[in-house]
């Protein structure tokens, strides 16, 4: 579940913002159309010879996601995006989370066990500083 919701992410975090992010500025700054826009960067990012094809449907790759959601996050406003994006990266720490409980127990076992070695570099450290403090006077 984590690998599918990191996909998902990606496409959401990378192509959508990046496509909002241009389509916006050359809509504030020249006026252009953000479906203009849309339309040049999806032509731009495809590389197969069939570009109006690979646009839509590309036989060998099947349907072609990347450009599909690159072009919604040009059209659609940064709210959405941006929403789509937190969705995402929520998805992506839910099995995170599970995990962590589930694997609590273990991890507070490891911890514990490790805790003396932490103590001893402490100690450790502290004296060093002291011998340190002492040579200084």
């Amino acid at each position: 579940m984590f690998a599918l919701f990191a996909v998902i992410a990606s496409f959401g975090i990378g192509n959508m913002t990046q496509g909002n992010s241009i389509s916006g500025a050359l809509h504030a700054t020249f006026y252009i159309p953000t479906w203009i826009t849309e339309i040049v960067i999806t032509v731009l990012a495809c590389n197969n010879r069939d570009y109006i094809i690979c646009i839509f449907y590309n036989p060998r790759m099947g349907i072609s996601w990347r450009k599909s959601i690159l072009e919604l996050g040009c059209t659609q406003t940064l709210n959405l995006v941006c929403s789509f994006s937190d969705i995402a990266n929520a998805l992506m720490a839910i099995p995170n989370l599970i995990c962590m409980l589930i694997l609590s127990k273990e991890v507070a076992q490891d911890i514990k066990a490790f805790q003396t070695e932490i103590d001893n570099r402490h100690t450790e450290k502290c004296s060093e500083q002291n011998t340190y403090v002492q040579d200084v006077k």
